[in-house]
């Protein structure tokens, strides 16, 4: 989807600035510009085989079954122990690509959200429920520079949508951009 010219990205992410909001996400390819007001700019990253890098993001950590989705926390006395296992669950799709070197939950909060529970159209009902925001930073080892792009392409966990999912590349202390 985010390779299809004139599709915004996904996954993304949105700050909040003093004059606006910026949306950050991943491309393969540059942005269409439309002649609409906003600005969209884009800057080319790039990873060699065993760089090390470093990635920052924000994510929803649900667990899911058919009858139920709960928060990836629930029923633990740790959170953020409960969160950094959710996540490394995730992690083995980019392990082929990279080799974790550390998983770090930087924080974690709930979120109001409303949710559709009928399917039919005519009979549209929301339920209000609570989901789980984590910001984790994970350090990685490159070792497949294509592989770890459409990693960054499909982003983690769900809610992509809607701004969650998205890691983007953060200062690394260990040399990696």
């Amino acid at each position: 989807m985010a390779d299809k010219d004139g599709v915004a990205c996904r996954p993304w992410r949105a700050t909040t600035l003093r004059e606006g909001s910026r949306i950050t996400g991943w491309r393969a390819s540059p942005p269409l510009r439309d002649g609409t007001n906003a600005y969209m700019g884009h800057r080319e990253f790039t990873v060699e085989r065993d760089q090390p890098v470093s990635f920052a993001g924000r994510f929803i950590a649900l667990r899911r079954n058919p009858r139920v989705t709960r928060d990836a926390a629930a029923g633990r006395t740790d959170p953020a122990a409960a969160y950094e296992a959710w996540l490394r669950e995730r992690l083995v799709d980019v392990m082929p690509a990279a080799s974790i070197d550390a998983v770090v939950i930087d924080g974690f909060a709930s979120r109001r959200v409303l949710r559709k529970i009928s399917r039919a159209r005519c009979d549209a009902r929301v339920q209000q429920g609570v989901i789980p925001v984590v910001e984790a930073t994970v350090a990685m080892t490159v070792l497949d520079p294509a592989g770890l792009e459409a990693w960054l392409l499909r982003g983690v966990g769900p809610q992509k949508a809607f701004g969650y999912g998205a890691f983007l590349p953060t200062v690394d202390g260990r040399g990696g951009p």
